[in-house]
């Protein structure tokens, strides 16, 4: 019985540590009043928690079940959405225009992180996606080969980048 109560009080106070209270603010621009704002954990089950856009406004908040999330806003149907990191504490996010998706986010030092990380990243990963396109349309061999010589070249900058990146801002 003693052991029975030791395993409760583990469990109960485990519990407590790992549920991390959240709170979503956002501003909107050319979404409707009225429309709903579904936020998703990673795990991706069904959607946490909703709100509806009033005023260009909305807020949610909740608990995190684990001290660093990524979680997944979205509108029904998934016409729009943006991932990001989410921390406990006040996390904002910020539409500038009428794409979720390139809503900035705020108040997550991951989140941050990643932003800085694909900024340096976007030009390498353009281009690898232009090569990809071109390649598969290329009918010459050898053009084709040179295509997939860039397009390893690039994955190589692209893994220095992030390697540099990490030793910058170790977490």
């Amino acid at each position: 019985m003693r052991h029975y109560f030791l395993l409760l009080a583990v469990l109960v106070f485990s519990g407590a540590l790992s549920a991390q209270p959240f709170q979503l603010s956002g501003t909107t621009k050319g979404m409707p009043d009225g429309t709903w704002l579904y936020l998703t954990l990673e795990s991706g089950e069904s959607a946490a928690d909703s709100v509806q856009v009033k005023g260009n406004k909305f807020q949610l908040s909740g608990t995190l079940p684990l001290p660093l999330m990524n979680v997944f806003l979205h509108t029904a149907g998934l016409q729009q959405y943006k991932g990001f990191w989410m921390e406990p504490g006040l996390t904002t996010l910020v539409m500038e225009s009428n794409a979720l998706q390139e809503a900035k986010v705020t108040g997550s030092k991951v989140a941050a992180d990643e932003a800085m990380l694909n900024k340096q990243l976007r030009q390498v990963l353009k281009r690898m996606e232009q090569i990809e396109a071109t390649a598969e349309h290329e009918k010459n061999d050898a053009k084709r080969q040179q295509l997939i010589s860039e397009y390893v070249a690039l994955e190589k900058k692209q893994a220095g980048i992030q390697k540099q990146f990490i030793r910058q801002h170790p977490a």
